[in-house]
């Protein structure tokens, strides 16, 4: 069994972590460490938040080959010189981390995973509903919670299961949870003002612009309508997702 972390290890690899460059053993050890310890998540939602913007701002020219080639080979060096299976791990991650925030701040570019797919998939593994109930039960819970109306969109197929209180990009959202035929579907709602909303690929719905991704078996949708923001995820094929998604977008 992976032993939990620490909170000064995750002070040290809390880049390579959003930068999604774990091994999968280490990714769920940190996991379960950010359930329970609420201190680091609002650390590691920061970095994040901080790394979606310069990425959002700035251009990505390629690293010099001579600084890769020096980067790699004192890595290597390090690598080997470091004890025990989880710690040379985690300085392999580390390490290109680091380097990575050096190049970043001389040649002003970032690119990575978005932060609003991370903590989506994140919570739609981990996370339990706080409450279950119908449509209008749902909405009353968190009535008092959040400061915007929560709207619960109508899926084709799907019935509300609950929702519970998460988080997004550093802001509290709300969490919904739906069972569509026995395939879980999690559907964020949040005030999207100041967070880039993005993907890896984009679809058109109507008069609205879909953002998609995918990481570990899993799918994301996210675009924001009227008000508000919305970020389906899934472990159903993107195309039954751009179809759900298209079925709740007003044209």
């Amino acid at each position: 069994m992976t032993q939990a972390f620490r909170c000064n290890e995750v002070d040290q690899v809390v880049d390579a972590f959003v930068d999604g460059e774990f091994a999968a053993e280490d990714r769920t050890a940190m996991e379960q460490h950010l359930v329970g310890c609420t201190g680091c998540a609002r650390r590691l939602r920061s970095h994040a938040a901080i790394k979606a913007a310069v990425k959002e701002a700035l251009p990505r020219p390629a690293p010099p080959p001579e600084l890769e080639r020096r980067v790699r080979s004192a890595l290597a060096e390090a690598v080997a010189q470091s004890p025990g299976a989880r710690a040379r791990r985690l300085l392999w991650v580390a390490l290109p981390a680091a380097a990575a925030a050096f190049v970043i701040g001389v040649a002003t570019t970032y690119q990575g995973p978005c932060p609003v797919t991370e903590e989506a998939i994140a919570t739609y593994r981990k996370m339990p509903v706080e409450v279950v109930g119908t449509d209008a039960e749902v909405r009353a819970w968190f009535s008092n919670k959040v400061d915007f109306a929560v709207r619960p969109p109508r899926l084709p197929q799907a019935e509300l299961v609950g929702g519970r209180l998460a988080n997004v990009g550093g802001r509290q959202a709300a969490y919904l949870v739906y069972d569509m035929g026995g395939d879980k579907v999690g559907v964020f709602l949040f005030d999207p003002r100041d967070l880039p909303i993005e993907g890896s690929r984009h679809a058109r719905v109507g008069n609205r612009e879909i953002y998609l991704d995918a990481q570990r078996g899993y799918h994301v949708a996210a675009f924001r309508d009227q008000d508000l923001g919305y970020v389906f995820t899934s472990d159903i094929d993107e195309n039954r997702m751009l179809e759900l998604v298209s079925s709740t977008v007003r044209r």
